[in-house]
């Protein structure tokens, strides 16, 4: 669609428990939508000295008064049921004056969607995007301390959360697969996979040079460390290569995994 071909009054809110406008899929997204003529309202967590509501690149930011912490299981859980209570409320009291036509909620957490729920009641169709499978990354960060019986709880919510929403998205195939094997209709969930932003890695704007022109082997890791995603290998793997060759890691992004690696 071009830019302008739809009303500015139709708007679309997307929520999100993430730091407003840093997550590159919530922004991508939020673009799109704009340039085709939406008008776009994007919920996500308050960091400190940044403003309750902001409007940043034709796009109205709203966050919340939650931060990430992550501490433990029970941080996690709370600051998950904390920002969903919260979005719960401000999604509401929002679409009372605004008329969303439709709410996307992106994961994790998966019940977040359950946020959506009195939007929903209304007739606003809900849209859920599966950023991760929330029982892998349950099990990856908090398999131990007899915590595994709450994995068949996790599974069930992420259930529950597919079935409330009117169609899903995610990532790539694999997650898809993952998520049909738990249940979810293969008919309602899509792949929309990550991409760049042209205006951003536009080829024809950097000079080519020869690979390994420098005589550096360059390996890059762009996403947020965690555990689920490996990066521990991809660093274990670094002293075990031959100095000779010369290689280099560079990670980019932020997370509690950080500190660690």
């Amino acid at each position: 669609m071009e830019r302008g071909e739809r009303s500015v009054t139709t708007r679309i809110a997307i929520v999100a428990h993430a730091s407003l406008p840093d997550d590159p899929r919530l922004r991508r997204q939020a673009e799109a939508l704009r340039d085709a003529g939406y008008e776009v309202d994007l919920i996500g967590l308050r960091d400190p000295g940044q403003a309750e509501t902001e409007a940043w690149n034709g796009l109205r930011l709203i966050r919340l008064p939650v931060r990430r912490r992550f501490k433990g299981f029970a941080g996690h859980l709370g600051e998950y049921l904390a920002f969903a209570a919260l979005a719960a409320v401000r999604l509401a009291a929002e679409h009372r004056h605004r008329h969303y036509r439709l709410v996307q909620v992106a994961t994790l957490p998966d019940f977040l969607a359950f946020a959506a729920l009195p939007v929903r009641l209304t007739g606003v169709p809900l849209l859920l995007d599966l950023h991760e499978d929330m029982p892998e990354f349950f099990r990856d960060r908090f398999s131990g301390g007899g915590r595994q019986v709450l994995f068949p709880l996790v599974s069930g919510a992420a259930r529950a959360s597919a079935a409330v929403a009117d169609a899903v998205i995610t990532v790539h195939e694999p997650l898809r697969a993952l998520a049909i094997a738990r249940g979810v209709p293969a008919d309602r969930i899509s792949v929309v996979m990550n991409s760049p932003d042209e205006r951003l890695f536009d080829p024809s704007r950097h000079e080519r040079r020869p690979f390994r022109a420098d005589g550096v082997l360059r390996l890059v890791h762009p996403s947020n460390p965690q555990p689920i995603y490996g990066l521990d290998v991809a660093v274990e793997a670094m002293a075990r290569l031959d100095p000779g060759l010369n290689a280099r890691l560079d990670v980019y992004g932020d997370g509690p995994f950080r500190t660690d690696i």
